[in-house]
């Protein structure tokens, strides 16, 4: 009986598998019309010799960017550690608050934020916010607030509504930034004056006039020159602008103020980071204006981080945002901002940009800049006085929202 032989080779990487078995032949099909047979060629099993391929295990992906990552995140740095400091004064929280917000938005927020090139810390958007709570509740109380939006942040992420967020009118979100930016104007107008702000934005504006009388000059020289060095920064040479101009505008500032204003008062960063922690405290009453709070801040910490997140797809053609996971990543750092005394964190539209203009590739940029604020707070960190509580209160400069450590 005529027989056919099959062969099967199967390669799977470095080995070869060959199965024969012998088959009767079919009827009217000669042996000749068989196909002719093709040796199959020989492999070497892994780490035999001749003809072995060697693998190489490939660098993770932070450590391969880190030629763009650093240099981004120290450009970051430069630009958020003033802005931290000056939206803590302007909130009338304790300057130390806005470096804690600070570190734990770019370690925490950058870390499990779903934004890979978002920069997440104190923003501006919710200053007029906090500077309310403070004077309504206290500022251990608007520490509490802080952590529960980041509760209310969490199982919104969970949640999986991340996208529905986006659903709010452009017109709403810019018309509510665009209330806040008045109000923070007119705040701010009396501290280039050298006079104290107001509670209310109709208060500030009701008493512009008497600012403008009793004009402190080298203050509003100072604060003119600042504004004038972030309106006119657009205009520069391309080659100039690549340099933040945020961080221009402080770094004139600070000169000029050396050179022709030294009795100019300044933010004074006393004691460490751990004497600044305040740990939350429930109001004694009034629960309903508390859990009205923690809504207002969560959602518009939210929105605010969502729309940045979404500015900053826009900017880069790498990964795009996953949103549940960004509000994850910031309810998680606001959870950790409130418990250790910090300012609210959101995602920050100003820091997030200067990221990508600054080449940064990875979320390692953003994670790093929270190092480095925490690592220039440690430098910085004296020896306190005998008898200093590290405790942070109202006196002497806190009329224009700063907070110095109390010293019986």
């Amino acid at each position: 009986m005529s027989v056919i032989s099959i062969t099967l080779t199967v390669n799977a990487g470095d080995w070869m598998l060959t199965v024969e078995r012998t088959l009767p032949a079919t009827k009217g099909i000669p042996m000749e019309a068989r196909p002719p047979a093709v040796s199959a060629p020989s492999h070497s099993p892994p780490g035999g010799g001749g003809g072995g391929r060697r693998r190489f295990l490939s660098r993770p992906p932070f450590i391969a960017h880190l030629g763009a990552d650093v240099p981004a995140s120290l450009v970051v740095f430069l630009v958020a550690l003033p802005l931290s400091l000056g939206i803590a004064a302007a909130s009338g929280a304790p300057i130390m608050a806005g470096l804690i917000a600070a570190t734990i938005g770019g370690i925490v927020a950058g870390s499990l934020g779903g934004s890979p090139l978002q920069v997440s810390g104190p923003a501006a958007g919710l200053t007029v916010v906090v500077a309310g709570l403070v004077q309504e509740f206290g500022w251990q109380v608007t520490c509490a607030i802080t952590a529960a939006a980041g509760v209310v942040q969490l199982l919104l992420g969970f949640s999986r509504v991340g996208r529905v967020a986006l659903a709010v009118s452009p017109v709403v979100v810019k018309a509510m930034l665009a209330g806040i930016g008045v109000t923070i104007i007119l705040q701010q107008l009396h501290v280039i004056l050298g006079s104290r702000p107001a509670g209310s934005a109709l208060e500030n504006l009701a008493g512009l006039p008497a600012a403008i009388t009793n004009l402190e000059l080298h203050a509003a020289l100072l604060g003119l020159a600042v504004v004038a060095i972030l309106l006119c920064w657009k205009f520069l040479p391309a080659a100039i602008r690549r340099i933040p101009g945020p961080l221009a505008a402080v770094a004139a500032g600070t000169a000029l103020a050396v050179a022709f204003a030294p009795g100019v008062e300044r933010i004074s960063l006393d004691g460490s980071i751990v004497d600044a922690i305040a740990l939350p405290q429930l109001p004694d009453g009034n629960w309903r204006a508390f859990a009205f709070a923690v809504m207002t801040m969560a959602l518009i910490a939210s929105i605010e981080s969502l729309l940045s997140a979404v500015s900053v797809d826009k900017m880069q053609t790498g990964p795009r945002t996953n949103l549940n996971r960004e509000l994850i990543g910031q309810g998680t750092a606001n959870i950790l901002s409130g418990s250790l005394g910090g300012l609210p964190v959101t995602g920050v539209i100003v820091r997030s940009a200067t990221n990508v203009e600054a080449g940064a590739a990875t979320r390692t940029s953003a994670v790093l800049h929270g190092v480095w604020i925490l690592a220039f707070r440690a430098a910085k960190t004296q020896p306190r006085p005998p008898g200093c509580t590290g405790r942070q209160e109202r006196g002497g400069g806190a009329e224009r929202g700063l907070r110095r450590p109390r010293i019986p």
